[in-house]
């Protein structure tokens, strides 16, 4: 939960800035992005995912649950979501008071 603290700093975790998948495990890890892939998936893969992804029932999850069932967050993750939809908020804020500066 902590790796971010290490990206890209000296004897840490270095990440290429230009692959797109580095943004996965550059953001912390929060209620919203647990279950953004809902809805997302055809349903032929649904119906199968506990053979195409094993690992979720080895892990804990419900390979069957659509949203999948992820338990009782941590404080860390409900802290992370906290924090991200305040952080909306405030580029809502800062967006709308620019737009009104710029179409007065």
């Amino acid at each position: 939960m902590h790796q971010k603290a290490q990206f890209n700093k000296l004897h840490g975790i270095s990440l290429p800035k230009v692959e797109h998948s580095s943004d996965q495990v550059v953001e912390p890890v929060n209620l919203d992005n647990l279950s953004k892939w809902v809805g997302k998936m055809p349903e032929d893969v649904i119906e199968d995912m506990a053979n195409i992804a094993p690992m979720l029932e080895k892990m804990g999850y419900d390979a069957h649950g659509n949203p999948p069932i992820y338990g009782i967050p941590d404080k860390e993750v409900v802290k992370n979501t906290k924090d991200d939809e305040e952080q909306k908020d405030r580029e809502i804020q800062v967006a709308s008071f620019i737009g009104a500066l710029l179409f007065k």
